[in-house]
């Protein structure tokens, strides 16, 4: 159902859903597994919702909580509308070249240790943008903060590269292409997993 106006939001925050939730014109569906902000509770890497069913999905700091990442990036692949665009933000660390992935560690110390926090499942690294054009997305690497001043960048409390490993908070605006190959090859991960 391709309605105009429509926006997944995965996992929201408390000052996006108030003022998404106040748009008249759009379609607005909230979704997570445990939040009692979301109107639904839902399965990142099982979607209850039919294909190109959304404009647009926001899904921020969630993948690097799902065991099966890649299912997920596909799911929310199928879900968005050829032409629509997600933003998939999710901590990434730029000094490794590879995402960090060991099965082995699972205690919340030891995730803490190696992942950064207590149910990370995953440390990602400058391959995050790779991951999702694996799903079939085309994606942008935003470095929204070299657009603002400095005294915009500490008014607004945003962090800059040199404040922690993760750097500047980079933004993932990844595409759906209009052509139908790449969402053929999503729909075979899907069908896979």
């Amino acid at each position: 159902m391709r309605t105009p106006g429509s926006l997944l939001h995965i996992a929201p925050e408390y000052p996006f859903l108030r003022r998404l939730s106040e748009q008249r014109t759009l379609r607005y569906v909230t979704g997570d597994l445990d939040s009692p902000l979301a109107s639904q509770r839902l399965d990142v890497t099982s979607l209850p919702f039919e294909a190109e069913s959304f404009r647009f999905v926001m899904c921020n700091h969630v993948l690097e909580h799902v065991a099966d990442d890649r299912r997920a990036m596909a799911e929310l692949y199928r879900v968005l509308e050829p032409g629509g665009f997600a933003i998939l933000m999710c901590p990434v660390d730029h000094e490794r070249a590879t995402t960090l992935e060991d099965p082995a560690v699972v205690s919340p110390h030891d995730r803490h240790r190696v992942f950064g926090q207590s149910d990370h499942v995953r440390l990602y690294g400058r391959d995050y943008c790779d991951r999702l054009a694996e799903a079939g997305f085309a994606v942008r690497d935003e470095r929204y903060l070299d657009s603002l001043e400095p005294r915009s960048i500490r008014r607004l409390g945003l962090r800059r590269e040199s404040d922690d490993v993760f750097g500047d908070e980079h933004i993932y605006v990844a595409t759906k292409p209009d052509s139908g190959v790449a969402g053929e090859f999503s729909e075979g991960l899907a069908r896979a997993s």
